[in-house]
């Protein structure tokens, strides 16, 4: 067990030697002590070693929330479960909770180390994604928002995670993701993990080699039943000087479409009208979007093979507004 846990750490480069520790003289009640085995992790950078608390048979997830709150009371340093199996609704209630905990082999939540994710046993899923061309849409997300505005850079995963309101496993994935594929950089800070990009220019250039055009198909629709996203030429117009038309483009993720269809939200009839074009998207165009458009760099990327000749000079002229170049081969 001792191993596992060690290569659990070991997955996020985190080295450690685990020691057991006896607590019997601290003052913890019996369920505990009877229901617990503690070791020490003592990590190799020099850091302060965290109590790790091992679950030793089934427990509630209330219960294991009050015993970490306790334990670390009693401990008096930060401490981290050891569980040999968690539920899906289990697992992210204890993350909404604050609690830091291991599932060996399998996956890590430690804020204190500033990680968040799968490990070991399933790192050849994960490890297929990260060798795959084109990034996942949360990778995607976050480094057109580091080239949007710069809000990435300096920030630990838990940050990024609260400023898109979506739990860290997702932001930790995306990030090991994006430093898998060159983009970005790991740097600490105290007890912190910083994200560092490359500088803006530089780090765009290398971006057009893989950012992909997030439409995967388009529908006609009458008047939409919901406020969408306006997309395509609709939005071209808003950045620049192309003429709007009464036919609108919008843009939906393409799972959430799919919902407004089952929920009946979106009818048959409606999609027959074909008054408007509602574009699919493989992320959500609501993430990135400024004042109900999608932003520029995700309008490039699905405007970027047009052969009219008009889009090609407008956006052209929208990334130099934004001091971004569009390269001669992609005209």
């Amino acid at each position: 067990m001792d191993n596992t846990i060690a290569a659990t750490f070991g997955r996020f480069n985190h080295v450690v030697k685990i020691v057991p520790v006896n607590l019997a003289g601290k003052n913890l009640p019996l369920l505990i002590r009877d229901n617990y085995k503690f070791f020490d992790a003592q990590f190799y950078d020099g850091r302060a070693p965290v109590l790790l608390a091992q679950v030793t048979t089934k427990l509630e997830v209330i219960q294991l929330e009050k015993h970490w709150l306790l334990i670390e009371k009693v401990a008096g340093r930060p401490v981290i479960l050891i569980l040999q199996k968690l539920g899906t609704r289990e697992k992210e209630r204890l993350i909404k909770r604050g609690v830091q905990f291991i599932i060996p082999g399998k996956f890590i939540h430690a804020q204190i180390l500033g990680i968040s994710g799968e490990a070991p046993a399933e790192a050849k899923r994960y490890e297929e994604l990260l060798k795959r061309e084109e990034l996942s849409p949360w990778a995607e997300t976050l480094l057109i928002k580091q080239l949007l505005d710069g809000s990435i850079q300096g920030r630990a995963g838990s940050e990024i995670a609260d400023l898109f309101r979506v739990t860290p496993i997702v932001i930790s994935q995306a990030i090991h993701e994006l430093e898998f594929h060159g983009f970005c950089d790991h740097v600490r800070s105290g007890k912190k993990k910083l994200i560092e990009f490359e500088a803006r220019k530089s780090l765009w250039w290398k971006s057009l080699r893989i950012l992909e055009n997030p439409v995967v198909g388009t529908v006609g629709i009458g008047e939409p039943p919901i406020e969408f996203i306006r997309a395509g030429e609709t939005a071209l117009a808003h950045y620049s000087m192309l003429a709007d038309t009464k036919e609108q483009i919008f843009a939906v993720n393409k799972r959430e479409f799919l919902e407004l269809k089952r929920k009946g939200v979106i009818t048959l009839k409606m999609l027959a009208e074909e008054k408007h074009q509602l574009q699919l998207w493989t992320r959500d165009p609501r993430t990135l979007a400024i004042d109900g458009f999608v932003d520029q760099i995700s309008l490039y990327c699905s405007l970027r093979d047009s052969t009219d000749a008009r889009i090609q000079q407008e956006f052209s002229r929208m990334m130099r507004e934004i001091d971004l170049e569009v390269p001669d081969e992609s005209r």
